[in-house]
C-alpha cells in the first residue's frame, strides 16, 4: 500500500522536487540532482525511503531534461495540488483572465506545494470553496495559483504579483486596485533576519 508521502512526492513537478526554478538551465537541475543524490542515495542513506526518493529524483531529472513534464502537466490531475473540482488551479494565463474578467469575483490562494501551512489548510480551503459555491453560486469562483519555486525571493509570483509569502489570499475583480507589493508582516520578517 502506498503512503501519503509517496503520493505527495508524485504531486510535485520535476523542478519542485529538484528545488530549481521552472525555467532553470539543465545544468542547474543536474547540480541539484547531484547534491540531493549525495544525501538520498540508497547506499549512503539509512532511511528506508531513500531508494524511493532517489528513484523519484532520477525520474524528475530525466523529465526536466526532456521537457516532457511541461506538456503532460496540464492534463495530469495527480500533479494538481487541489484535486477537488471546487478549487480551480490557475496558471499564468488563466490567472490573468480571471483578474481581467467581467464575470464573477475570484478568491485566489497563492500557494507553494512545499509550504506546510498550504498543505495543512488545503482541506479547509476546499471546504470553503464548496460552501461559497452553495451560498453564492456562480457569483464567486475559488482558485489557486502555484508559486514558490525556487524557494528564494524573486520568483514570478513575488516580482510580478507582489505575493510576499505562502499562502497569500486575494480577491480578484476587474477594476480593483492592485495589492501592495509586500505585507507589513513580510517586512517585519525581513527586518528580523
Amino acid at each position: 500500500a502506498r503512503d501519503e508521502g509517496e503520493e505527495a512526492l508524485e504531486r510535485l513537478l520535476p523542478h519542485e522536487l529538484l528545488g530549481v526554478g521552472e525555467f532553470s538551465p539543465v545544468e542547474a537541475a543536474k547540480a541539484a540532482f547531484r547534491r540531493l543524490g549525495r544525501h538520498f542515495h540508497p547506499d549512503k542513506s539509512a532511511s528506508p525511503h531513500s531508494a524511493l526518493l532517489f528513484d523519484q529524483l532520477r525520474a524528475a531529472l530525466d523529465q526536466f531534461k526532456s521537457g516532457s513534464w511541461r506538456t503532460a502537466q496540464d492534463d495530469d490531475d495527480r500533479r494538481r495540488f487541489f484535486t477537488d473540482a471546487a478549487v480551480v488551479e490557475l496558471n499564468r494565463t488563466s490567472h490573468a483572465a480571471a483578474a481581467a474578467s467581467e464575470g464573477p469575483l475570484w478568491l485566489v490562494q497563492y500557494f507553494a506545494p512545499w509550504c506546510h501551512q498550504c498543505i495543512a489548510n488545503k482541506a479547509y480551503y476546499v471546504l470553503a470553496a464548496r460552501r461559497l459555491s452553495q451560498i453564492l453560486g456562480d457569483r464567486v469562483r475559488v482558485g489557486a495559483l502555484r508559486c514558490g519555486v525556487p524557494r528564494k525571493p524573486g520568483g514570478w509570483c513575488e516580482t510580478e504579483l507582489g505575493v510576499p509569502e505562502h499562502p497569500t489570499f486575494r480577491a480578484l475583480a476587474k477594476g480593483a486596485s492592485p495589492p501592495p507589493a509586500a505585507s507589513p508582516l513580510a517586512s517585519h520578517r525581513q527586518e528580523a533576519r
